[in-house]
């Protein structure tokens, strides 16, 4: 899912709709995009059971780092010792 309302924003995915996609399709692959703006959004996605996220002006402007991903991957949680 990708929501062009909210690329660019930081305001975060509608965790809701990941929530209600997950549960009626919880065999598909997963990606979302649009308003990821902190790590913090990143391990909520990954809590939420999705297999990947679309990271872009996050990334570029510095608010999300490489290692914010990787520790996400990892299953770190590195915005809890922040």
């Amino acid at each position: 899912m990708l929501d062009l309302a909210r690329i660019g924003g930081g305001r975060g995915v509608d965790l809701v709709l990941v929530a209600a996609l997950r549960h009626a399709f919880p065999h598909v692959e997963l990606l979302a995009g649009g308003g990821i703006g902190t790590p913090r959004d990143l391990e909520r996605l990954a809590d939420a059971g999705l297999d990947g996220a679309l990271i872009a002006s996050a990334l570029h402007d510095g608010r999300v780092k490489r290692e914010d991903v990787a520790a996400v991957r990892r299953g770190d949680h590195p915005s809890d010792s922040r």
